[in-house]
Parts: structure tokens; C-alpha cells; sequence
């Protein structure tokens, strides 16, 4: 960042939650504070301790349904267009082929364009 501070983002497909934890979603987890979407929340220390704050859009709706399988569905039966695109999903499989290859082969593996 301009700053010189740095971000570190890292992704897991797999985590100890608990059983009636969302299927999908994000977290963020920070020094002081974490932010989980899909409801919306903020968890931080507060006056009174720990606290968890759910963070109202004001009406807003989100681009996307938070179920990305009805979502497809509804796409496919309304004949609309889905957020995510045929070439977005095609491409992100790509990557991920690709990051297995490499595991297996201990090589280096390049998407051709």
C-alpha cells in the first residue's frame, strides 16, 4: 500500500466450523476486528467486551443471490444472464487445474491465453 503497510490475504476451501455455520460466504479476520459477509457482520472487543455487530445494508440488495445454485437455476428457467460468466468460470477451472498439475509434477504450470 502507499503507506508501506502490507495486506496478506489467505483462502481455505476447508475449516473446523460448526455444524449450522453458512455453506458459503467470506471472513475476514484482522488484529482487532473481522468482518464475515453473507449476513453481514463485524466482530470486535467493544465497551462491554466481545461483540458482534450485524451490519444492515439499508434495504440494499446484494448483486447476486447469497445461494449461487438457485441462482444459476433461476438464471437457467428465466433465461437471464448469470453474474458469473461461461469464459469467468471456464478460466477460474483453468486455474485450478493448473494449481493441481503443479502440485503433482513439483513444476511450474502456465495457462496459455
Amino acid at each position: 500500500m502507499k503507506s508501506g503497510r502490507t495486506i496478506l490475504l489467505e483462502t481455505s476451501w476447508a475449516g473446523f466450523l460448526p455444524p449450522d455455520a453458512r455453506e458459503y460466504g467470506l471472513d475476514l479476520m484482522g488484529t482487532n476486528a473481522g468482518l464475515s459477509l453473507f449476513p453481514a457482520r463485524v466482530f470486535r472487543n467493544g465497551d462491554s467486551g466481545y461483540e458482534s455487530v450485524h451490519l444492515h445494508l439499508n434495504g440494499a440488495k446484494l448483486p447476486y443471490a447469497e445461494d449461487r445454485i438457485h441462482h444459476f437455476v433461476g438464471c437457467v428457467l428465466d433465461g437471464k444472464k448469470p453474474v458469473i460468466t461461461l469464459d469467468e468460470s471456464l478460466k477460474l477451472q483453468q486455474v485450478l487445474d493448473a494449481i493441481y498439475t503443479s502440485a503433482e509434477t513439483g513444476r511450474e504450470v502456465r495457462l496459455k491465453n
